[in-house]
């Protein structure tokens, strides 16, 4: 009965991973991993509390008992096997569970990277144009193009040619 109960346990908690799974593939977020922990916990629970037992069995059916008939022996190896197949397939839940757990980390990794590689971009795109800006807020007298007429019209075209060129490059190089 003991054993049964393990068994209808193990069978919850891997119907409860199956729906998980649709989530740790579609979009995981810190819910999940948090769930995953909680089943991860749960299925350590049960191994540690299989352990002994499955080891119980094993030193009844190896010791000579007076208190086992040799004719009750083999309901103890069937036991023995059950209890082993118990301890299977709650690893094998273990390794289910370690095996989402990674998918959810590299998934926000992911994520992670996608949106570094847009402010990255985005950074390197408004450095120049900060430098340029930052060089002609400086309001030195002799520069030049400041006393040209159109010098204005002339440091945002340099700036726009700069943005439109970096933004090329960027799409050449398919990083955007």
């Amino acid at each position: 009965a003991i054993l049964d109960n393990y068994f209808e346990t193990i069978d919850q908690t891997n119907e409860a991973i199956s729906l998980i799974e649709k989530v740790v593939i579609e979009d995981p977020d810190k819910s999940t991993l948090i769930v995953l922990e909680k089943h991860k916990q749960n299925a350590q629970i049960i191994k540690k509390a299989l352990s002994p037992f499955k080891e119980a069995l094993t030193n009844l059916m190896n010791g000579d008992s007076k208190f086992i008939h040799a004719n009750n022996l083999k309901y103890y190896r069937d036991l023995g096997n059950s209890a082993s197949a118990a301890m299977e397939e709650i690893e094998a839940t273990l390794r289910t569970l370690e095996g989402l757990t990674n998918i959810c980390f590299a998934s926000q990794s992911q994520k992670m990277n996608e949106t570094m590689k847009v402010l990255t971009t985005v950074a390197t795109i408004f450095i120049p144009l900060t430098f340029i800006a930052g060089i002609y807020g400086m309001n030195f007298e002799n520069m030049p193009e400041l006393h040209h007429p159109n010098g204005y019209f002339y440091t945002w075209g340099v700036m726009g040619a700069i943005f439109i060129s970096m933004l090329i490059y960027f799409k050449v190089k398919k990083w955007i």
